[in-house]
């Protein structure tokens, strides 16, 4: 479908930190649930859409690079540590992300 470029506003390492991931629209779409509602009528096919969100853009990262890997078998699944289990929990859990909750 589109890109999606996703500004993750990363307030805990302090004011206006972020980081920006790009992803496929169908990734977000079918792995990502809370995106649904604001992509889903919002980006045609070849459109490419921004959006923002607040998060810890670690766990980002690792949620979105599980979701691509579950999507795209060329991408490795991340590691899960420990110290990751919950915050990994919690934001899945907000993002809809049903086989991880």
């Amino acid at each position: 479908m589109g890109l999606v470029h996703i500004n993750v506003f990363d307030e805990s390492r302090g004011p206006g930190e972020s980081r920006v991931f790009h992803c496929e629209s169908d990734v977000l779409l079918s792995k990502m649930r809370y995106f649904r509602s604001y992509l889903k009528n919002q980006i045609q096919p070849g459109q490419e859409v921004d959006i923002s969100v607040h998060c810890d853009y670690l766990i980002f990262e690792w949620l979105l690079n599980w979701a691509k890997s579950t999507y795209e078998p060329q991408v490795a699944c991340p590691q899960l540590s420990l110290e990751l289990v919950l915050p990994v929990l919690i934001s899945s859990n907000f993002l809809q992300m049903e086989e991880l909750v």
